[in-house]
């Protein structure tokens, strides 16, 4: 079977001129291209807050830490109005498979 050059398609190969774009969604505004070079050869770190920051806050990191203990861990009690839609959802399935049984 031989090749028709002729023949007409939708694939059209161009030439990539254009810059891909990476959106990063929830990330920090990064600086321009000229300040994050900038800060990448001055070797700058992140800002973290550091015992000092605490201290002048009046804070200790112990005191903003807190251990997860059980009772952070039980869940609090249904209430009437769930526990009423679960129940009616209960009786109405019930009732949908006995009808498709019967019928």
């Amino acid at each position: 079977m031989a090749l028709d050059e002729t023949r007409f398609s939708h694939i059209t190969v161009t030439p990539d001129d254009e810059d891909d774009v990476v959106i990063h969604a929830g990330a920090p505004a990064a600086p321009s291209g000229d300040e994050a070079a900038g800060e990448a050869a001055a070797g700058a770190a992140p800002e973290r807050p550091s015992q000092e920051d605490a201290k002048e806050r009046g804070t200790s990191r112990d005191e903003a830490f807190r251990e997860t203990t059980i009772e952070d861990l039980e869940p609090s009690p249904m209430p009437a109005m769930q526990k009423a839609v679960i129940a009616v959802a209960v009786v109405l399935f019930a009732i949908a498979v006995a009808y498709l049984v019967t019928h």
